[in-house]
This record gives structure tokens, C-alpha cells and sequence, in this order.
């Protein structure tokens, strides 16, 4: 190659904004969080218990406690998959902004534009329902329906969320759309179903395209975790007169946009990482995406999170807890200081979210002492 040429490759690539690729993330087991994770399985009398404190682009400390299922002792481990339930939300709801990137969808587009042969049919309050208003829960759809369960396997997922549509959006809203905020699985399904029409790919493959490669999730995967019967990953737990009843299960397939993620939680950390803007080589989306998805909050609720503001965390921070009922997870991603906390627990039970809120705590406390002393 030619002196000048050579030159001329150097400056376009110094150019370049420089961000680490997500597979450089620096992941490590670290003592103080072990300390944390055993102290708070111990006091909420958890069977374990998984944590992650995320440093911008660059680290993530790990670290967990307890067993995988009661009656086993197979220890839990930092690299075991963990279930999201509900913060799966952000990650569609992120997914829906690639999609919007590469296709005629918008925020703004209707039931009717992309559904019209469910909309022909639909209550007429529905038929203007946007895609924001879907992620923003105001759509005025009810959290859940009776026709989610005991749906067809003979059919593919994105079928039985067609199906499911069809009757749903027949019935009058709860509330009038656009005005007012109902917690909603539904709306996040629907919005799953838009992406899927418009691209005429499952959400599966739309999450893994759009978010699991790029951010070299590989965890990542869909249902409870684990073989069939098998100790090779944590059991969820319910909890039966006070006792943990250790179980496979998950909600119904044709949730899945709402709530069926499962990854480790150094991987679930890379995700956080996008979400305070640190966007890694490949991968197309930008801040300006991410700032359009997050716009105009609902009773403080956008995409997929729950806009607050704490002392601890600069000013802004963003929250989401999820749960299937058989496992708990809560994440904090705080971009002011560049950092995310995020826990899950094996366990359904009352305290749970006490106790993963009570795991994060000690963390951003620790995090505090260590600067103090300049650590």
C-alpha cells in the first residue's frame, strides 16, 4: 500500500469513535459482592442468589451464593442463567428500536397500519393504538387475558400471538388509549407482534439478530433454564405454606416479549451497558435511537423502565424489577455515575424483591466506602 494511502487509512480510522466490542467486557468473580450475595441469601433465607455491579464498557464484578435447587446441593454459579421475567421489556422494546431503524415501522405506527386484518375486527379504541403507546403501557389493555393459556404448540409462537390479537383487541379497552397508564404484558406482546409482521421474523430471531449477537450474549435464551429435570442450571421456586417448592416452568409461551429471557447475569450486564450508551463495534443502533425509545415517560415509565431520580445515582436512574413467579430479578442502571446493579434470586417468594433490592443497596453502599478511600 502506498505512504499516502497508508496515511490516509490511519486518519479514517482514528476518526472512528473508538467503543470497546461488548465481548471485551471485563468479567471477574469479586469477594466483596460474594460477601454481599451470602449475607443476603442468609438473612432472607434464599436458595440463591445471583449479583452484578457493571462499570461503564469496561467491567463487571460477579458474584453469587447459594444452591440451584433446594434439596440439591449443587452450588449456584456466576455464570448460571438466570430468569428476567419482566426486564425482558427493555430488551423487546430495544429490539423494536432496531427494527424501527431498519423498516417502515415507527413509533407512531398503528394497530391498523400493521395489523389490518386483526384491526377490521378490532374494538375501534384499539385501532389507533401506537407502538409507543403499547411500550409505554397506555394502551389501555389489561396486564394479562384468559385466552393466554392453554394455547396450541402445533402452531408457531408468532400464530398464537396472531391469535391471541384477534380476540383480545375484539373486546372494549379497559381504558380509553392514550390516557392512561395500566401495567400491561399485553402491550409489550403486541408491540412483539408488529416487529414480527414487519419483518416477517420471530421475536426469538428478532432478539437474537438485533441484541444477543451483537452484544455477544450467548447466554441469552428464551423459557426456564436448564435441561428437563436436570440440575445443569438453577431451578425456580414457589413457595408452599412457607416451604421452596423447586420447579420448571415458565408463563405461556406466547408471553415471551413480555417476559422469557433468561442469560447469566455478566450478560445480562452488557445489556445494561447499551442502555447507558455504550454502543459496542457492529452494532448499528444509536444514542439518538435509544434516546427517541426513551422519550416522553408515562407515570415515569418508558420502554421498558421506571425513570427515578437518586442521590446515590447522580440524578437520573432508571429501574425494572421482573418475575415469573418462580424466580425475581431487579436492575438499576444509573448513567449519571456509569455504573449498573443488578440481582436475581431463584425464588417467587414475598421477600424476594426485598431481598434483591436489599443486594443492591450493599452494593452502591460498598461502591461509596471504596471511593471514600479512593479504591
Amino acid at each position: 500500500m502506498r505512504p499516502r494511502l497508508i496515511l490516509l487509512f490511519v486518519l479514517l480510522v482514528l476518526a472512528l469513535p473508538f467503543t470497546l466490542p461488548a465481548a471485551d467486557l471485563k468479567v471477574s468473580e469479586d469477594d466483596v459482592l460474594r460477601k454481599i450475595a451470602e449475607e443476603t441469601r442468609k438473612k432472607f433465607n434464599l436458595p440463591g442468589l445471583c449479583i452484578a455491579l457493571l462499570d461503564g464498557d469496561r467491567s463487571v464484578r460477579v458474584a453469587a451464593a447459594g444452591i440451584r435447587k433446594v434439596g440439591d446441593e449443587s452450588a449456584m454459579k456466576v455464570q448460571d442463567l438466570c430468569h428476567l421475567g419482566s426486564c425482558t421489556k427493555a430488551m423487546t422494546a430495544t429490539m423494536i428500536a432496531c427494527v424501527i431503524r431498519d423498516t417502515t415501522l415507527e413509533w407512531e405506527s398503528t394497530v391498523a397500519d400493521i395489523l389490518p386484518d386483526i384491526a377490521k375486527n378490532a374494538h375501534e379504541g384499539y385501532r389507533k393504538v401506537t407502538v409507543r403507546q403499547l411500550v409505554n403501557h397506555t394502551a389501555g389493555l389489561p396486564k394479562d387475558s384468559r385466552h393466554m393459556f392453554g394455547m396450541s404448540d402445533k402452531v408457531s409462537r408468532t400464530r398464537n400471538r396472531r391469535i391471541l390479537f384477534t380476540k383480545v383487541l375484539a373486546e372494549k379497552p379497559d381504558s380509553k388509549p392514550g390516557e392512561k397508564y395500566v401495567y400491561s404484558n399485553l402491550g409489550f406482546m403486541l408491540a412483539g407482534l408488529m416487529a414480527e409482521t414487519v419483518t416477517r421474523s420471530s421475536w426469538r430471531e428478532l432478539m437474537r439478530k438485533h441484541l444477543f449477537e451483537p452484544l455477544a450474549m450467548k447466554s441469552a435464551g428464551f423459557g426456564w433454564p436448564g435441561k428437563k429435570d436436570k440440575v445443569d442450571q438453577p431451578w425456580g421456586h414457589t413457595s408452599v405454606f412457607g416451604l421452596a417448592k423447586p420447579i420448571q416452568h415458565d408463563n405461556p409461551e406466547v408471553l415471551g416479549p413480555a417476559g422469557r429471557v433468561h442469560c447469566s447475569v455478566a450478560d445480562w450486564a452488557r445489556f445494561a451497558s447499551l442502555q447507558m450508551g455504550h454502543i459496542p463495534n457492529g452494532m448499528k443502533l444509536t444514542k439518538d435511537n435509544l434516546k427517541e425509545m426513551l422519550k416522553d415517560p408515562v407515570n415515569n415509565y418508558s420502554a421498558g423502565w421506571i425513570h427515578v431520580e437518586r442521590p446515590w445515582a447522580g440524578g437520573k436512574a432508571r429501574m425494572h424489577n421482573g418475575s415469573n413467579t418462580m424466580w425475581y430479578a431487579v436492575i438499576w442502571v444509573a448513567p449519571e455515575i456509569d455504573q449498573a446493579f443488578l440481582a436475581v434470586t431463584n425464588t417467587g417468594k414475598a421477600n424476594a424483591f426485598q431481598a434483591c433490592d436489599s443486594a443492591i443497596s450493599a452494593m452502591i453502599v460498598a461502591e461509596k466506602q471504596a471511593a471514600a478511600k479512593g479504591g
